[in-house]
């Protein structure tokens, strides 16, 4: 893979691994304003590239209360009037206000049944409001009839706090084509697909198919064995890394058990057929006790809004063009989570001169391979100490081979992808005598090193000439570090408090592609998302927080002349630094119209 590499990605790589340094700053005493009333979330998170004119808008709701466990929120689309395809760019916009009281997991828009957007709520301590966007043009063919639509959340706990409440805006941006903006080449047919297995009936002159998967995961990264976990409770602590909301005026008990490893096979007719990675994703609190630990007032990656993964699935075109009904199933592998965690997108591009369109799997080296990881796991207790190491790993290589004999000519595809997993925690944990002794002092010490790599090639050839090649990079590294002591609290019961307390974490999402298509130029695109912050807290003397701060830095470029960095820097709850532009062309930010600088999958429809 030949990608070009932009020069900030050694800097957010030498920041991703900064943390003992802000863990140190996090320990020095300094005083700390009270948070905001209200929070506005300011966020480097880059807008959708506009087209060229003044938009056709559709408003989907206004100003609408977000249900709460009692329903979704159904709403009605109508296309625009007056404003038919083709569309060169679709743009959805959301604006969301909200309390921290609800212990929501995620939010969730979907229309005609199909998946448009997910996010999560930051939860800050007072009503905060958030504006995100994201590009729906490959969602074209549902854009163009009517259709209903819902919204709603998925709650991580069964009571939702009676003062949650959530308030929202949401349309449609429709750009026009024109002869500088050409509609792009859009997926034919879009269908919806859930956790679980779907059974779908599909049209029989399929020639390519891909699949957009949501699958942000919160927290999976910190879970130990379960032998472990069942035989050492203290792993099993308020104390331990987790958000789990408070009952009345008690936390719950965190920590989780299983394997500290997550990803998605993607099965076609019962058949593996491709591996969505998981985003180890960072929500708003690592503890109850310290919540908006390092996100106030911006916030990590994918928190907001989750980027769907793609996933290619153009092998398998003549088998799903196949007679009778078809299944594909998202199946989670690794830990296994209460709620829904997958769902997405089924892309389908139709063959215009043949309405049957036969072909094959040749080739499958998925099918049959091991996706259990190894554990090496040396935790164990000594007296009062538990210490030790728990390392996961999964390395995973397979190539998946097929044909479809379209009318022109018969077309072979080809995925080869390389994944590399490994997930190294290291333990420290004192007090576990005498549990209900409140003497006896209690400390918890977590430190993580995750690495998660993604290295996959598809390949499209007719007679032996390549027509299409996408190579791709896809890397999720995390550097977490968490203490926290405490002391028992004696009365109606005994119950574990935190007394002080400092966390942190370092967090990229770091995206290369180099496409090529017949008869243009590669586009080549980098995209660095680097997240840090560190928080501490003590909480027998009251003092406000120390040193509570955190960065988030996002550039992008292409070789066809886009350029976008903004970097925020926050101290105490409040913006500090806000730069735009660094080190693009004349300090200003400027994305060509057809980029992805979110990294959200780009099938290059903009280039036929």
């Amino acid at each position: 893979m030949n990608l070009a590499q932009p020069a900030s990605r050694g800097l957010a790589v030498a920041l991703l691994f900064c943390l003992p340094a802000a863990i140190a700053l996090a320990r020095a005493p300094a005083s700390s304003p009270e948070p905001p009333a209200a929070t506005v979330i300011t966020t480097a998170d880059p807008a959708v590239p506009r087209g060229l004119g003044a938009p056709c808008a559709v408003t989907l709701f206004h100003d609408q209360a977000f249900p709460d466990e009692s329903g979704p929120l159904h709403f009605t689309y109508m296309p625009p009037p007056d404003c038919p395809k083709p569309w060169a760019k679709v743009i959805l916009q959301l604006d969301i206000s909200g309390s921290r009281h609800a212990p929501a997991y995620s939010l969730v828009v979907d229309l005609a049944g199909i998946p448009v957007f997910r996010g999560i709520s930051p939860k800050y301590d007072a009503e905060a409001s958030w504006h995100v966007e994201r590009d729906l043009t490959d969602d074209v063919s549902l854009l163009g009839q009517p259709n209903d639509g819902q919204i709603f959340y998925y709650f991580s706990d069964e009571s939702p706090s009676p003062e949650t409440r959530f308030i929202g805006s949401a349309k449609l941006l429709f750009y026009r084509a024109s002869e500088q903006t050409p509609a792009p080449l859009s997926p034919d047919v879009v269908l919806a697909v859930h956790a679980g297995t779907t059974a779908l009936n599909l049209p029989h002159n399929i020639e390519r198919a891909y699949l957009d998967v949501f699958n942000a995961v919160p927290w999976w990264f910190t879970c130990v064995p379960d032998q472990s976990f069942n035989r050492f409770r203290a792993l099993h602590t308020r104390l331990a890394p987790g958000d789990l909301p408070r009952q009345g005026n008690f936390a719950r008990e965190q920590g989780c058990s299983g394997v500290s490893h997550v990803e998605h096979e993607v099965i076609i007719d019962g058949t593996p057929a491709g591996i969505v990675p998981a985003f180890p994703l960072l929500s708003a609190d690592f503890n109850p006790s310290l919540p908006n630990t390092v996100n106030q007032p911006t916030t990590p990656s994918q928190m907001l809004s989750f980027v769907p993964y793609r996933v290619d699935l153009t092998p398998f075109a003549g088998v799903l063009n196949d007679a009778g009904t078809h299944t594909l199933a998202i199946r989670q592998l690794g830990l296994q989570i209460f709620y829904p965690t997958a769902d997405g997108q089924l892309l389908l591009y139709l063959d215009p001169g043949r309405a049957l369109v036969v072909g094959g799997v040749t080739l499958n080296t998925l099918a049959g391979s091991s996706a259990t990881p190894t554990v090496n796991n040396t935790l164990s207790a000594s007296g009062d100490v538990l210490r030790g190491r728990v390392t996961t790993r999964l390395d995973r290589d397979f190539e998946i081979r097929g044909f479809v004999n379209t009318s022109h000519g018969q077309v072979h595809s080809s995925v080869a992808e390389s994944q590399r997993f490994s997930n190294t925690q290291v333990f420290l944990l004192r007090g576990l005598a005498d549990p209900d002794e409140s003497s006896v002092p209690r400390l918890y010490e977590q430190n993580i090193w995750l690495s998660s790599t993604v290295h996959r090639t598809s390949r499209r050839t007719v007679g032996g000439k390549t027509i299409s090649l996408d190579q791709e990079r896809v890397s999720y590294p995390l550097r977490f570090s968490y203490r926290v002591e405490g002391a028992v609290a004696q009365g109606d019961r005994a119950f574990l408090v935190p007394t002080k307390a400092s966390m942190g974490a370092h967090q990229g999402r770091f995206l290369d592609g180099d496409h090529y298509r017949a008869g243009l130029v590669r586009y080549i695109t980098n995209l660095d998302d680097v997240f840090g912050g560190s928080r501490a807290r003590n909480f027998l003397t009251g003092a406000p927080d120390t040193h509570w701060k955190s960065f988030r830095e996002v550039r992008f470029g292409d070789n066809l002349g886009s350029c976008y960095e903004h970097a925020l820097i926050t101290h105490d709850g409040a913006i500090d630094t806000d730069v735009q532009g660094i080190d693009c062309p004349h300090d200003i930010n400027r994305v060509r119209w057809f980029a992805h600088p979110d990294g959200s999958p780009d099938g290059l429809g903009w280039a036929h």
